[in-house]
């Protein structure tokens, strides 16, 4: 994470170099008479091939600044002069640019790869100390890394004091004789205490009192079943003390671990906003001539006096004044920085801050894992009959599943496609069966009409022409007659014929709305296929989402990150707005520490931009040109307050900010 953001951050840096004479080294050897001049054209060669070496995109890295810092020593100490040859100068002065640039890269990179760090260490402990399980678990994971210290601590008392070690030295009675309590401070942690909570050491008697309760007494008018009451809650409370008290300690020494992660990160933030703010003052001398800086315009001085400063900023000592700028640059890359990192490693191990290590932290799954794996597979093995069923079962269920309801549903999807919207075949009734009952309603009235009313033949097809239409007038008149005298039309009249023409009728005119409703179920027949088959794709999407993020492990992986990550990156922004808030509204000017904060929380904010964000699109373009605007230490408090704004109003919806506050 750190080398993305400093590439980035010293980006100006690189991209300049004091101005470059046309070199030409060509025949340069046979040009030169004297020795002199054949070495200062031997050096000149050197100092070319080294710069041309030298990466152009970005800062030098630790091993290529100790190569080039060795041979600009070299040619001090054989007090070669380069000021006849302005173009070798101009060339040990782009050198020595570059060197000083990369050392200001490498001093920022190892500050801020120890905040981030001592950050992550400090999160980690913040995570336990949160929640009671999470404190049980953490006792439970150094139980015995705590005992084996007590063991240590017993055993080195005893052979302190010359006595024989044996099994009884570890009874109650021996450590009291070992280990006794001082009378003059009853509340102060005993050795063995600290031995297995060495922090208690360094912290507050309030946990360590919390064992001293008061003891419980009652006056003569207390009734009996008030002092039982009061009696049974003080021993409940007891034990409930003697329970939690190795909780509370854990607690307080995840706490105390914590504290002083964050007064570290806080330092370590602090001269990384020093840093960045000697960015500006790098710039102009190395860009701009006529630059003051530290009291003088020379380029080799200017350099010299900006190396000091930061040899002094990352040190963290006072001010040292070298002969030369060579002399400065070997100080700070063969003995500053790399103190640094020692001395930051040293103190994180000296004070037990880190984590512990792994092994300590997974003991209790290797120690549970195998008996529950061996439980677990003595329990499949008796009940394979029945899983070799419930197996059968799901897989006749899936089978299932994938033909009645996934292929058959989108077979009939491709059918209904390719024979498009078919009239002859129906859903409800059959055109056939439609134009049966119709024909025979007209012969039914056609045989009424001719036998009661005597149609002729054009009588009877002008008749046959009406009933196609649907009009039955003449017929009607007679079953209206008929209805008149319904007994004696019954026995000897046409009742009976009407009434059965009537059913006729009816049946056809069912017929006939059953295939309405047929022709308008066939023209959304294809919706209904796919309404059909909806419900199967989508059971079969959500558990395919589901497999697939399991086998990869990218579960609850958004188009932008996983939820965690996308948490991150509120808490981050909620962090820059905070410093940025906090900050006197008198001056425009970020002080130190919130600056170096804000850088440790922009370099996070790169790196998710980076992995996550889609490549090459306008989100992650104008993502990483707010944080350039963030980084830049010449906006102000209220520039850069607008610019947080903007991402707010920008980006929150679309990476799901306004979401990730209520988890």
């Amino acid at each position: 994470m750190p080398s993305q953001f400093i590439d980035n951050f010293t980006h100006p840096l690189v991209t300049t170099s004091p101005s470059l004479p046309f070199v030409s080294l060509n025949g340069a050897t046979e040009e030169q008479n004297s020795r002199g001049k054949v070495e200062i054209s031997a050096t000149k060669h050197a100092l070319h091939a080294l710069l041309v070496s030298f990466p152009h995109s970005q800062p030098l890295n630790a091993q290529q600044i100790r190569d080039a810092v060795s041979i600009l020593s070299s040619f001090e100490s054989q007090s070669i002069s380069v000021a006849s040859d302005p173009e070798e100068g101009a060339l040990r002065n782009a050198v020595i640019a570059k060197v000083a640039v990369g050392l200001y890269a490498e001093a920022l990179k190892i500050y801020l790869s120890q905040a981030t760090e001592v950050e992550a260490e400090a999160e980690w402990w913040r995570d336990i100390e949160r929640s009671r399980v999470n404190v049980a678990w953490y006792l439970l994971q150094t139980t015995p890394s705590r005992l084996f210290s007590v063991v240590e601590t017993v055993v080195a008392a005893v052979r302190s004091q010359n006595i024989p070690l044996s099994i009884s030295t570890f009874t109650p009675s021996s450590l009291s004789r070992l280990f006794p309590t001082s009378p003059t401070s009853p509340f102060r942690p005993s050795i063995l205490t600290t031995a297995c909570f060495p922090r208690l050491a360094q912290t507050s008697l309030a946990v360590t009192a919390s064992l001293h309760l008061p003891t419980v007494g009652f006056s003569s008018s207390t009734g009996l079943t008030q002092q039982f009451v009061h009696t049974t809650s003080y021993y409940f409370a007891v034990i409930a003390s003697y329970i939690s008290y190795p909780l509370s300690l854990t607690r307080q020494e995840c706490y105390a671990n914590r504290r002083d992660l964050e007064n570290i990160r806080n330092e370590r933030a602090e001269i990384l906003g020093q840093l960045s703010q000697m960015r500006n003052n790098l710039s102009s001398i190395l860009t701009n001539p006529g630059y003051e800086y530290s009291g003088t315009i020379q380029f080799l001085p200017k350099v010299q006096r900006f190396v000091e400063i930061l040899d002094q900023k990352a040190a963290v000592d006072t001010d040292i004044i070298y002969p030369s700028v060579v002399e400065a640059l070997a100080h700070l890359s063969d003995e500053t920085l790399p103190e640094l990192s020692r001395s930051h490693q040293q103190m994180l191990k000296s004070n037990r801050l880190l984590r512990p290590r792994k092994w300590i932290l997974i003991w209790p799954k290797v120690l549970l894992l195998p008996p529950l794996a061996l439980y677990v597979c003595k329990s499949l093995y008796a009940s394979r009959a029945s899983l070799e069923e419930v197996a059968k079962d799901t897989v006749e269920t899936v089978k299932a599943f994938v033909q009645n309801w996934l292929l058959e549903p989108l077979r009939d999807v491709l059918r209904t496609v390719r024979s498009g919207s078919d009239d002859e075949a129906g859903v409800l009734v059959r055109k056939e069966g439609v134009l049966a009952d119709l024909d025979s309603l007209e012969r039914m009235t056609l045989s009424l009409a001719k036998d009661e009313l005597h149609y002729n033949e054009e009588q009877l097809a002008a008749l046959s022409r009406q009933i196609r239409s649907g009009d039955m007038t003449p017929v009607m008149r007679v079953y209206e007659d008929d209805i008149r005298t319904p007994l004696k039309s019954a026995i000897a009249g046409t009742l009976l014929r009407n009434v059965f023409i009537q059913v006729q009728k009816a049946k056809v005119d069912i017929d006939q709305a059953l295939t309405g409703i047929d022709r308008l179920l066939k023209s959304q027949e294809l919706t209904f296929a796919f309404v059909g088959v909806a419900p199967a794709l989508a059971i079969v999407y959500l558990a395919g989402g589901a497999i697939n993020g399991t086998w990869t492990g990218r579960r609850g992986r958004s188009r932008y990150g996983r939820l965690q990550e996308r948490k991150g990156v509120w808490e981050g922004m909620r962090r820059i707005e905070r410093l940025l808030i906090t900050q006197p509204t008198d001056t425009q000017q970020v002080a130190t520490l919130p600056s170096g904060l804000m850088l440790l929380t922009l370099a996070r904010l790169r790196l998710y931009a980076i992995d996550n964000l889609p490549a090459n699109s306008r989100l992650r373009e104008g993502f990483l040109e707010d944080l350039n605007d963030l980084e830049n230490p010449d906006l102000g408090r209220d520039a850069k307050l607008e610019v947080v704004h903007r991402m707010w109003r920008c980006w929150g919806v679309e990476l799901g900010w306004e979401r990730c506050g209520k988890y």
